[in-house]
């Protein structure tokens, strides 16, 4: 569940919503709205899930916050059991 937080930015107090990498608004858009079927819906989140957690990784990575070995294990272990989940 999304939490609401509020955060300021200057001296105005702006209201965000932390769903961490936007599934929460993405996948019902795709199924509900754009009548993607489940499966798709949930490969394509994915994908983009990827692409910016390994932005992130190669990012943090440049400036030395990360160990790349343990990232790349994590990140093979993430797409082998996405594999293994969709079938």
């Amino acid at each position: 569940m999304a939490n609401a937080q509020t955060r300021r930015v200057g001296n105005k107090k702006h209201i965000a919503l932390d769903t961490r990498d936007g599934c929460c608004v993405r996948m019902p858009l795709l199924v509900y709205v754009l009548s993607v079927p489940t499966k798709v819906a949930v490969g394509t989140d994915l994908f983009e899930v990827v692409i910016s957690a390994s932005y992130g990784t190669i990012s943090h990575a440049i400036n030395g916050n990360v160990d790349i070995m343990i990232a790349l294990v994590m990140h093979t272990g993430a797409a082998v059991g996405a594999q293994i989940g969709a079938s």
